[in-house]
């Protein structure tokens, strides 16, 4: 089983602003400190003898974040049912019913349905291409999908393990050894970006603007509904290895679950071991010894990124402005929708190893579940740290012998991120039932008038450190449900959720070990052993972009005319909504981290689940009454009734005493009075069956009960185990 994490936890200090709308900078910092081990010694030195030992650990640690952000945010949300008259007019004559009408509109008793545009102008642009304006259809068939859109990416590079040695061992008497390794490492990363993209959207669906006139004439349009989703990913730097990127955007209502949990990270997870050794050891008398090593490491990583992103977004339904003459005239408009969902992520640099980021956006409604991946393989579950040693020693020196030993491990992190946005978003929202007259005499009924606007911005986002998790869950819509299966700090304010945790570095892990030793070193002898390790991180992103959002959504159903007596208007129901989102200049570097950001703009039905194995076991015999020389077969049952895998699954069934094995099924070894099987996996809703056959022996006494023991356990954080045995 694995440790409890829950003792480990440090808090993780936030803003109180944090993801506050319209725009926020953020900076976490978390202090990248080694496990550092210096040792220096000259141990039972001979006589007459001259001994130096010198060892040093030298760590650099620099974190640099320059932002600057100019947000400029107009919007304007209107619902209108009003500015409706009725006023007579005895001056006009009412038309001939006599007179041929020459309607330019739907004849009476017809109706017409617009078609219904939606645009999904999926998928996101490669990072770093700049991708062609938009083709958007204005008179395509209405389309919906209940599927969220799931975007996933994976890289995994090798890790490298570095050993540099330079021995002389067991040298024989009066000898003149010679022994040098030198080793040198340089490995850079550079990505420069210039994109622009200019996406210009024009989304008209109408219905309404008929004309009619003649005594009792009637126009009654369809309704007309307009919808756009538009998606930018610009930009987008990962440098590092064993890591997940998964964007989902779900644009249309769904019916299912979220479920991430098939996201699994490096399993099997080798930390880097670098190794730099010099050593004399058990010289010869009047011996002469030289040996030198030295591994030199230099890792850069440089994004520059610039993004010029311009949105004209102009989103229209209307099935009103119809106008009828006549008496006894009447008109009856459809409801009109409209909806834009505008979601930019511009300049991302993501630099680490063995991370998860995700982002769900739900602009459509969810009735189902978000399960998340397993959060404690991304955390470092088995506590790996980075630990160094330097040593330099001098132990059983002979007489009159001069030796010298040095090592030094150097380390060196920068990390630098230079942010500069200009962001402007103008927003013009609004919904129309009204606006209606009747010159003459009749009546006006008015239908519903719905608007809503969320803007967020994500600006100058730089974080520093490893083993964190974050989880920001904004609902700017509906939220029906839970954080469930959490067992860090969590706490919600105004429309914001915030899970995170702290883990410290401690345990076994990542290892730098340098050493210099001269040891029991013979009479007379001159021995000398240098070892060096000097490694230098520098990573450096510099960030400009320039995001502009011009976005008008009108939903309109009035500005409809009459004329006549006991004239009628009765309006449908208008809905305009727009959701900006703008994920701008974000820096991340670290190792083992877990980043999710839910954004509700609709509705989500369901919990935010971080899942857990539940194994379950059960056993029965074939027998419930046995004499001297039977066999009894054992069942068990093995489930998982969790909702995530459990890994690494060891079942343990104790026989009862008095018996003889027999036999196992799936390769269940015994081992005294104890069988096991292992298996690597138990999916969820897996069932395992298994049979153990055991002999009762000769000499029970009767009436003497044969009590069987079985359990099981995983390596994967299991919080129900009452259940495993």
């Amino acid at each position: 089983m694995k440790k409890n994490l829950l003792p480990k936890i440090l808090a993780f200090i936030l803003s109180a602003y944090l993801l506050f709308p319209p725009a926020f900078g953020v900076a976490i910092a978390q202090e990248v400190t080694p496990t550092p081990e210096t040792t220096a010694e000259n141990s039972q030195t001979g006589p007459n003898s001259t001994n130096e030992a010198n060892a040093s650990n030298t760590t650099d640690a620099s974190v640099t974040n320059t932002n600057d952000a100019t947000v400029t945010n107009d919007v304007t949300v209107e619902g209108n049912t009003g500015g409706n008259s009725i006023s007579p007019d005895p001056t006009v004559e009412a038309p001939s019913t006599e007179s041929t009408p020459t309607p330019t509109g739907e004849p009476e008793g017809t109706s017409s349905d617009a078609s219904t545009p939606s645009t999904d102008p999926t998928p996101t642009p490669t990072p770093g291409d700049a991708p062609a304006p938009s083709d958007l259809p204005t008179d395509a068939p209405a389309t919906s999908s209940g599927q969220p859109t799931l975007d996933l990416s994976s890289t995994s590079l090798v890790t490298t393990e570095s050993a540099t040695v330079a021995e002389n061992v067991d040298t024989g008497t009066d000898s003149d050894n010679s022994a040098s390794a030198t080793t040198e490492q340089d490995t850079s990363v550079s990505n420069t970006n210039d994109t622009a993209v200019d996406t210009t959207v024009d989304l008209n669906a109408q219905t309404g603007e008929n004309t009619a006139s003649g005594a009792g004439v009637a126009i009654q349009t369809g309704t007309a509904s307009a919808s756009l989703n538009l998606a930018n990913v610009v930009n987008t730097n990962l440098t590092g290895s064993d890591f997940w990127f998964a964007l989902v955007n779900l644009f249309a209502t769904a019916n299912n679950d979220i479920d991430l949990t098939q996201i699994e990270g490096n399993s099997s997870f080798d930390p880097t071991l670098i190794s730099v050794l010099a050593q004399n050891q058990f010289t010869g008398d009047g011996s002469i010894n030289v040996a030198l090593a030295s591994l030199l490491s230099s890792f850069s990583v440089y994004n520059a990124n610039t993004a010029t992103l311009t949105n004209t977004v102009d989103v229209a339904s209307q099935t009103g402005e119809n106008t009828a003459t006549g008496d006894g005239s009447s008109i009856q408009t459809g409801d009109a929708s409209a909806s834009a969902n505008l979601f930019n992520m511009v300049n991302t640099n993501i630099t680490g190893t063995d991370w998860f980021f995700t982002m769900i956006n739900l602009f459509g409604g969810l009735n189902g579940d978000i399960l998340l991946p397993y959060e404690l393989q991304f955390l470092g579950e088995d506590d790996l740290t980075a630990q160094q040693l330097a040593a330099a020693i001098n132990q059983n020196t002979g007489a009159n012998s001069a030796n010298e030993a040095n090592a030094s491990n150097a380390a060196s992190l920068d990390v630098s991120n230079t942010n500069t946005a200009t962001v402007s978003n103008n927003l013009n929202v609004g919904a129309d039932t009204g606006g209606n007259s009747i010159v003459g005499s009749g009546s006006i009924q008015t239908g519903d008038a719905q608007v809503s606007a969320n803007l967020l911005n994500i600006i100058n986002t730089n974080i520093t450190g490893s083993r964190w998790l974050l989880l920001v869950i904004n609902n700017f819509g509906h939220w029906s449900g839970n954080v469930v299966d959490w067992w860090g700090n969590l706490i919600t304010f105004g429309h914001t959720t915030i899970a995170w945790v702290q883990l410290p570095d401690t345990g076994e892990g990542d290892t730098i070990t340098t050493e210099a030793i001269n040891q029991n070193t013979g009479a007379s002898s001159t021995n000398e052993a240098n070892a060096t390790n000097t490694s230098n991180l520098d990573v450096a992103n510099d960030n400009t972009a320039t995001v502009v959002n011009d976005v008008s959504v009108l939903a309109d159903t009035g500005g409809n005319a009459a004329q006549g007596t006991s004239a009628s208007i009765q309006t449908g129901d208008a809905a305009a909504s727009a959701n900006v989102l703008n994920v701008v200049n974000t820096n991340i570097f670290g190792n083992h981290w877990f980043l999710g950001v839910i954004n509700i703009f609709d509705s989500l039905f369901g919990d935010i689940i971080f899942p857990r194995p539940d194994l379950t076991v059960t056993k029965v015999a074939d027998k419930t009454t046995v004499q001297q020389g039977d066999t009894v077969t054992y069942t068990i049952t093995v489930r998982n009734e969790g909702n995530l895998w459990a890994k690494y699954v060891v079942v343990t069934d104790t026989l009862p005493a008095n018996t003889t094995f027999v036999s196992a099924s799936e390769g269940g070894a015994v081992s005294g009075n104890t069988v096991t099987w292992n298996f690597f996996k138990i999916w969820p809703g897996q069932t395992k069956t298994l049979t153990l056959v055991v002999r009762v022996n000769d000499g029970l006494a009767c009436d003497t009960p044969l009590t069987n023991t079985v359990s099981a356990i995983t390596q994967t954080d299991e919080p129900n185990t009452g259940n495993n045995s």
